[in-house]
């Protein structure tokens, strides 16, 4: 099993801030109405283990034509122990509190293991994700606290296996994905100076040749001979990752300076490399390798490229959804899903099926799918849990323009004078109240009397504003902080 997400040492703080960016308003909108024509479909969960957590179920199990639900944020504390995240292993649903690692039981964490510390020199240790399977072949990944000496390591928490740090004493490096074969465990990592190296961290060896530069064509000085060696090879690794039945796969680009491609191994021993070309512009930095099932695997390069489709020793491209993807990830039932920011979508046949909208969706920092129910890391360990939507419906008595998300920069008595001077030439100004908000972070929006007093002050924030997108919803704000509007004096 190998599950690919942002891994912390590629930055020393790997953060996301919750709510919008200082440089965009909008990125992040309200609710899109829900496309009641499309039914929800649920994925069909798998028997729940004794003890499997239960609570929070967002998606209902049952293959009915109900409208598609809309999902909320829900903080779950267990037993009062501040979580960040979840990690779906094989068997479990994994949690992190320091060095100790756990597994969720119902509402609790059972903890059973505890990383031992081995870099008290470099200011202690950090866990930056856990995998493999419960109960005997867990693993965790983990780096040091100090910046300049990350030292990414692998250790396993359970069962037999050996630790293995990447660039010991400092330097660039990366552990690029962890597969599982058989009886065999798989780290793919890179340093500056000793280039790619694949290590068997559990189990027997098995030999994987990767081709060099003269074997795949390259050209002298189009390769980047960081390692100094003899036979520098074709494509330096992004990304390491495999399908279930054992196809290993690495990402990069051809002699360093071409195009995107995959060096398949459909077996141990030589590889071939496919052009990636005709769906993948160029390669990302940190692309992912997503496991399905059987001989099959996605590949995600970037949020507007589609995902590559690996299926039985062929490549093919998914449809792309009409807006850019957030988050791509995969499910215990080995389910693509994709967050558009406001849909959670399940492939399915071919197509995406819409699964869930999100209310004021926030960030996530990671989004995963276990026992029916979504697990979310957006400042804190959060599930999703099916709430009040916000989509306008014709009978709507609180009718709302959401325009826009504040920065997190704004002071807390910011008056928004740009978007006070368009609304202040609105014929019905008087009729309107400005308001920031608390959903998720920070927003603002106007309360208006009726859907067609907010249908007109949309035609009226587009035309005078004319990179915002405002959005008639059916919402009325909490405790909101009214910001003074006055017309436009004569």
């Amino acid at each position: 099993m190998m599950r690919s997400r942002c891994l912390a040492w590629l930055l020393p703080l790997c953060m996301i801030v919750v709510g919008a960016s200082a440089c965009s308003r909008k990125n992040e909108q309200a609710e899109v109405t829900p496309q009641k024509e499309t039914p929800a479909v649920a994925e069909a969960p798998s028997s729940a283990p004794s003890g499997a957590p239960s609570a929070g179920r967002a998606v209902d199990p049952t293959p009915a034509t109900k409208a598609i639900p809309t999902l909320v944020l829900e903080r779950f504390s267990p037993e009062g122990v501040s979580l960040s995240n979840v990690y779906p292993i094989e068997g479990a649903l994994a949690v992190v509190d320091g060095l100790r690692v756990g597994r969720l039981v119902g509402e609790k964490v059972e903890w059973f293991a505890t990383l031992p510390e081995m870099n008290q020199w470099l200011g202690g240790s950090s866990i930056r994700d856990v995998l493999g399977a419960w109960p005997d072949a867990v693993d965790v990944l983990y780096t040091s606290n100090n910046g300049r000496a990350l030292q990414p390591s692998y250790f396993p928490l359970t069962g037999k296996g050996v630790q293995h740090t990447l660039a010991p004493g400092g330097g660039n490096a990366d552990v690029l994905g962890v597969v599982r074969l058989g009886k065999t465990t798989l780290l793919g990592g890179w340093t500056h100076f000793a280039g790619f190296e694949i290590k068997a961290v559990r189990g027997p060896g098995v030999s994987f040749k990767l081709q060099t530069g003269a074997e795949a064509g390259c050209k002298e000085g189009e390769l980047e001979n960081f390692a100094r060696s003899e036979e520098p090879i074709a494509v330096m690794p992004v990304a390491f990752g495999s399908t279930p039945q054992g196809t290993v796969m690495t990402l990069g680009t051809l002699c360093d300076k071409r195009g995107p491609v995959a060096e398949v191994w459909d077996k141990p021993g030589k590889s071939r490399l496919v052009d990636l070309g005709p769906w993948v512009k160029e390669m990302s930095y940190r692309p992912q390798i997503l496991q399905g099932t059987g001989d099959e695997l996605w590949i995600h390069t970037d949020s507007i490229t589609p995902i590559v489709h690996y299926l039985n020793g062929t490549f093919s491209a998914l449809p792309k959804l009409d807006k850019p993807m957030k988050n791509v990830f995969v499910s215990q039932q080995r389910q693509l899903h994709v967050n558009d920011g406001h849909t959670i979508h399940r492939h399915e046949d071919g197509t995406w099926v819409p699964v869930a909208h999100l209310a004021w969706p926030p960030e996530f920092w990671s989004i995963d799918l276990h026992e029916g129910t979504f697990w979310v890391s957006a400042g804190g360990l959060h599930r999703l849990r099916e709430g009040k939507g916000v989509a306008f419906e014709e009978g709507c008595a609180t009718p709302f323009v959401f325009l826009y998300d504040v920065s997190s920069k704004n002071p807390a008595d910011f008056t928004f004078p740009t978007t006070r001077k368009a609304l202040a030439t609105f014929p019905s100004v008087s009729e309107l109240r400005l308001v920031e908000f608390q959903e998720n972070g920070r927003r603002l929006g106007v309360t208006v009397p009726s859907k067609e007093q907010g249908e007109a002050l949309i035609a009226h924030v587009e035309a005078t504003m004319k990179d915002e997108a405002p959005r008639l919803l059916c919402y009325e704000p909490q405790k909101p902080r009214v910001i003074e509007l006055a017309p436009k004096s004569k």
